[in-house]
């Protein structure tokens, strides 16, 4: 019997960043009264110890204190997006301040909560909501990989036959957005409003003294502020579903019209940090490095995020990735290896210099000067590098080769602007 009700036990790890011992016991104490879930809570009180903890992404969630001595829970929010925080962090407040709950929403904060106006299940949901929309971007983010994966592909028909899927992964989200909008309307507490209703009705000739005399009379204010704390919570919630889904929706709208526009599509500048990009882009090419003898070194330079269109970025690195592998498999058996290299542009301040390097096949001299010509490339060599040189050019940077010759393998260095993304957060 013990072990399945483990089973259904929830286990969660929670960050308290908050400056006072004495409301973090508080918090502790709160979240051990919710039922199925278990807490397992780490408390930090300082700025330094909740930021270094933040970039450890070990938790599942985060309850962030406003007040934090010198800084706030705002300058927390704000170093987060130099690193691209994954974990969901509630803002919790002593006061109800809607200015410092739009900023921090504005930050990149899963929720806001005024610590006198919460309980238990409250707290719960909060927690739970967080959870589920980090989950949700994660499937969308994930979708977002599949599609550039699929741009690749030779022909839009290619990339047809992927649309269905991609689609049915973003209805997964809003199937979950809708349950939750629909959880909350069963939750409102219709049936007791009307009994209260029928009682001041049964008692319309003497309210008052059936208010300030009667037992039943006596608790009705209180359970009016009660049901007034629970329906703005239900609305805040319900609210943001919705926005989540009507912004889902739109997800399928895009993925629609890349099937169409692909080839011409405008950017979407959106926080990226590079070192991710340039992981997922070697993962999509993955197979094979290890059968054909591949070795990878990577010396990736540690940069806040930067406003960039992602899916450009990625595509321009992925086929970097898969030319190398070709060239080095053309080559021949042998030892071989893949080095992915990203530091500070050597001339050019606030450029970052990304390099692909292989010790392949090569590129003759009578190529390097048209490697990037859009005729290159057509018998299997240098596949797609006059698009990733355009790409390059859209995002305001640049794409170039070296080589030292046939068989001495080739370096692409890609070079790209860093703006960093507080500016939109601030705006």
């Amino acid at each position: 019997m013990s072990i399945g009700m483990k089973a259904d036990v929830d286990y969660v790890r929670v960050l308290l960043i908050d400056d006072s011992e004495d409301d973090a016991i508080i918090a502790r104490a709160m979240l051990s009264r919710v039922r199925g879930v278990v807490f397992e809570e780490e408390w930090v009180p300082t700025f330094d110890e909740g930021v270094r903890k933040l970039k450890e992404n070990t938790h599942d969630v985060c309850l962030l204190d406003y007040c934090l001595g010198k800084e706030t829970g705002l300058d927390v929010l704000r170093e987060t997006l130099k690193f691209g925080c994954r974990v969901p962090i509630i803002m919790l407040t002593g006061t109800n301040n809607q200015e410092i709950d739009i900023q921090a929403i504005k930050l990149g904060a899963a929720d806001y909560v005024v610590k006198g106006e919460t309980n238990p299940d409250l707290m719960e949901r909060a927690i739970r909501h967080a959870r589920e929309r980090k989950r949700a971007r994660t499937e969308r983010e994930l979708l977002n990989q599949q599609l550039v994966e699929s741009s690749r592909l030779a022909g839009m028909g290619e990339v047809a036959s992927h649309i269905l899927h991609n689609v049915g992964n973003v209805l997964n989200s809003i199937n979950v957005s809708a349950g939750l909008v629909s959880q909350y309307l069963h939750e409102m507490p219709i049936d007791d409003i009307s009994r209260i209703a029928h009682l001041l009705e049964d008692h319309k000739d003497d309210v008052s003294a059936f208010l300030t005399s009667h037992p039943k009379g006596k608790r009705i204010p209180l359970f009016l502020n009660q049901v007034e704390v629970l329906l703005r919570q239900h609305f805040t919630d319900a609210n943001k579903e919705l926005e989540g889904l009507v912004s889902q929706l739109d997800h399928v709208n895009q993925i629609m019209a890349t099937q169409k526009t692909l080839a011409n599509a405008t950017q979407v500048v959106e926080p990226v940090i590079l070192g991710e990009l340039i992981e997922q882009a070697l993962l999509m090419n993955q197979p094979g490095f290890e059968t054909a003898g591949i070795a990878i070194t990577r010396e990736i330079l540690d940069v806040p995020q930067v406003l960039i269109d992602r899916h450009q970025v990625l595509q321009i690195l992925f086929n970097l990735i898969r030319n190398a592998k070709d060239a080095m498999q053309a080559q021949g058996v042998g030892s071989h290896r893949l080095t992915l290299l990203m530091v500070n542009h050597p001339d050019r301040e606030g450029f970052v210099r990304i390099q692909v390097g292989d010790t392949g096949i090569g590129i003759c001299p009578e190529h390097q000067t048209r490697i990037f010509a859009q005729t290159f490339g057509t018998n299997k060599k240098g596949k797609g590098l006059h698009g990733c040189a355009l790409a390059a050019k859209k995002l305001g940077g640049s794409l170039t080769a070296w080589s030292a010759g046939t068989g001495h393998g080739a370096t692409f260095s890609l070079d790209l602007p860093m703006k960093t993304p507080e500016v939109i957060a601030l705006s």
